[in-house]
C-alpha cells in the first residue's frame, strides 16, 4: 500500500488504484489471479430472472447473491448495467425512485437455464427518496430489511452500499449501515459518481466512511472503498468485478 499525498496520512490507495483503506487495517490486495474467474464470470450470458420463474419467491438454490443498495439517485442502476455489461436489462433513469422491487439478475451457465445460474446481482429499492408518499416508503423499506433477514450470509455474500462521493454520507446511510451490521451481513461501500468529485471532496467522502468503521455501525464494514466511475473505461468497474470473483472463491461454510 502507498499513502497519497492528496489524501489523510491514514488513508491509502491499494495497489488496485480504484479501492482505498486505511493503514490500520493492513489491506493487502491480490487480486490478479481471481482474473480468469472474472472472465468466466462476467464473459456468462446474462438474463434478468422475473418473479415468475422465481415463483414469486426468493430463491432458495443457495446461488451466492450480491446485492446493491443506497439512496435514489445514487447512479446504481448505471452501476449494475455496467456491471452487466448490457445496458437493455436496467431501467437507468435520471429521476430518483426508478427502482421499486427486488430485481434479480443472473449469469447463466447456459443461456437457456435460467434456475441455476453461477451469480446473482440484486438490485434493491433506492431509499431516501423523498417525493412519494410515506407508505410507499415504509413499504419499500420493509421490503428491503424484509431480504436482508431472510437471507443467511452464506448465500448473500456481500452487501454493496452505494454513496455519492459528491455528497458523502447522509444520515439514512448510516442508518442502513447500522441496520446492515446489526443483522451480521458484511458490506462494503461504493462511491460513485467520481469522475464528477474534486479531489479535496472525495478524500472527505472517504474519511467520513472511515470513521464509520471505527463506530458500533461499522463492525461489519470491510476496510476496502471502491472508487466508481461509469463514463470512465477504467473506472473501477473491472475490480469491482474482480472483488466479486474473489468472494465467489472462498469456501463458504467449511
Amino acid at each position: 500500500l502507498r499513502t497519497m499525498k492528496s489524501l489523510a496520512a491514514n488513508i491509502v490507495r491499494t495497489s488496485v488504484p480504484s479501492i482505498y483503506s486505511i493503514e490500520s487495517a493492513g489491506v493487502e490486495l491480490n487480486l490478479s489471479k481471481f482474473v480468469p474467474l472474472s472472465k468466466t464470470l462476467f464473459s456468462s450470458p446474462v438474463s434478468f430472472i422475473s418473479p415468475q420463474i422465481l415463483n414469486f419467491k426468493l430463491p432458495t438454490n443457495g446461488i451466492p447473491e450480491f446485492a446493491f443498495i443506497g439512496r435514489s439517485n445514487v447512479g446504481k442502476s448505471s452501476m449494475i448495467s455496467c456491471l452487466l455489461g448490457n445496458k437493455s436489462l436496467v431501467r437507468v433513469s435520471k429521476e430518483p425512485g426508478c427502482t421499486k422491487s427486488i430485481n434479480y439478475y443472473g449469469f447463466l451457465k447456459e443461456p437457456s437455464k435460467l434456475d441455476n445460474p453461477r451469480i446473482y446481482l440484486v438490485d434493491l429499492p433506492g431509499y431516501g427518496f423523498a417525493k412519494v408518499a410515506k407508505t410507499e416508503q415504509q413499504n419499500w423499506r420493509d421490503m428491503i430489511l424484509s431480504y436482508f433477514s431472510s437471507r443467511d450470509f452464506s448465500v448473500l455474500r456481500r452487501v454493496f452500499v452505494l454513496i455519492d462521493s459528491r455528497h458523502g454520507l447522509r444520515p439514512v446511510d448510516v442508518e442502513m449501515m447500522d441496520y446492515l451490521n446489526k443483522a451480521a451481513l458484511p458490506y462494503q461501500i461504493l462511491l460513485t459518481k467520481c469522475d464528477l468529485t474534486p479531489p479535496d471532496i472525495l478524500h472527505e467522502s472517504l474519511r467520513s466512511v472511515f470513521q464509520i468503521s471505527n463506530t458500533k455501525q461499522g463492525l461489519t464494514l470491510l476496510p476496502m472503498v471502491h472508487t466508481i466511475n461509469t463514463v470512465h473505461p477504467d473506472g473501477g468497474i473491472d475490480a469491482l468485478k474482480l472483488t466479486i470473483a474473489e468472494i465467489v472463491a472462498q469456501k463458504w461454510g467449511q
